[in-house]
């Protein structure tokens, strides 16, 4: 029976979706993240999970083949996407062949993957939602209508794009995937807290609300009559737990997606300070990276770039204006002091926690880990120690010979 590296685990649910007995089940834990679970009673060692476990694959393309800086010239479009426009128009270009669009929608104040298949749905998987969503069954979905000879776009984290793709385990021609630059998925149950605090329900959540500006958005909750919560990032306290790696799965500080390789036909996330590299882009209504990594992202790029404002950029300003493409963000110091209390805690308010924690943070703790430099300093000492045991074995080898002389 496969050993699950919980560490390591992204919640991909790919074991999940592939087991032929329903011996795998996602159980929350007591952070609220979804983590498999294995029944041994109907685990028949059959070795398919691991297989398909995307921590034990490598199943990265080389680097993008281009780099481009996009900003829909369509208003109403540009205001209500997080950033440029893209995903928008990558999806709607699918739905108009008769395809279907995957992604990422709320229900019940839970975030879960769906398939739509017409544009009237697609607003319910526009916009950033910093929550990890659950994608359930979603895999097995999308393979039944792969096989039916239908087009499919999926959009995920990193991780998401990965477990599907070891899971399917072949390449389909009728699949095209895109996945978001990524800081790291919040717990759903620290959101469905803060969500409780309000006694939110069926309202509408907008992470990156623009009527401030794309670099001041705004986190808006709004019913029918209103708006119930509308703050800019920097004053509301969920948004400033998360930029802050408060409630981040364990696995994000290790992330193996945080690279400029990907797993993706496309990559898409905010250019941030695209201003300062790019004359044309200073009007701060939003504008996406948009990284092209594969034939199959390039054709579809060129079918959208029409509706858009845009030019090629670089790899270097594409490092510069998003961390999260080389190195994963640390965790925040508090992390284990915060969900000990959480979990201790049922009837502690969540923004007086978050604020506890969140606030009492030393100083440039939120920089990315940089890997590549820990990894170095290790080869280092590897590499140390074994001529050290070159230069023993040598004088080791003479001390012999003279004996022997």
């Amino acid at each position: 029976m496969y050993k699950i590296d919980y560490l390591h685990c992204s919640g991909c649910s790919s074991c999940f979706n592939i087991c032929p007995n329903n011996a795998i089940q996602m159980k929350e834990n007591d952070e609220g993240f979804l983590y498999p679970f294995i029944n041994k009673h109907k685990c028949n060692n059959c070795g398919l999970c691991e297989r398909v476990c995307p921590i034990l694959k490598d199943i990265f393309n080389n680097e993008p083949l281009f780099y481009y800086a996009m900003q829909a010239y369509d208003e109403n479009i540009l205001y209500n996407s997080s950033s440029g426009g893209v995903f928008y128009y990558l999806s709607t270009h699918i739905l108009n062949k008769g395809g279907y669009v995957c992604g990422a929608s709320f229900e019940n104040k839970e975030l879960k993957h769906i398939i739509i298949d017409n544009k009237q749905d697609l607003p319910k998987l526009m916009g950033s939602k910093y929550v990890q969503s659950d994608i359930g069954n979603i895999y097995k979905q999308i393979k039944t209508i792969l096989e039916n000879g239908k087009l499919v776009f999926f959009s995920g984290t990193p991780c998401q794009v990965a477990g599907l793709k070891c899971f399917l385990n072949k390449d389909y021609n009728n699949l095209l995937t895109v996945d978001v630059i990524c800081h790291g998925v919040p717990s759903p149950k620290v959101f469905k807290k803060y969500l409780d605090n309000y006694n939110i329900t069926d309202e509408k959540i907008y992470f990156r609300e623009k009527s401030n500006g794309w670099n001041q958005y705004n986190f808006l909750i709004k019913n029918k009559y209103g708006n119930i919560i509308k703050e800019n990032f920097r004053q509301n306290t969920y948004i400033k737990g998360f930029l802050n790696n408060l409630y981040l799965r364990n696995s994000c500080s290790t992330c193996q997606y945080t690279k400029i390789q990907r797993c993706s036909d496309i990559t898409i996330g905010d250019f941030w300070k695209v201003e300062n590299m790019h004359e044309n882009f200073k009007n701060d209504k939003g504008t996406s990276l948009v990284l092209i990594n594969s034939k199959k992202g390039y054709d579809l790029f060129n079918e959208i770039k029409e509706y858009f404002l845009y030019t090629a950029t670089t790899k270097e300003n594409a490092l510069k204006s998003n961390k999260s493409l080389s190195s994963p963000w640390e965790a925040h110091q508090n992390r284990k002091a915060f969900f000990k209390e959480f979990k201790r805690n049922s009837n502690i308010s969540i923004v007086k926690l978050i604020e506890k924690y969140c606030l009492n943070i030393q100083k440039d703790k939120s920089k990315p880990l940089d890997l590549h430099q820990s990894y170095k300093k290790f080869e280092d000492h590897i590499q140390f120690f074994i001529n050290k045991q070159k230069n023993f074995l040598n004088k080791l080898k003479l001390f012999i010979y003279l004996l022997k002389s």
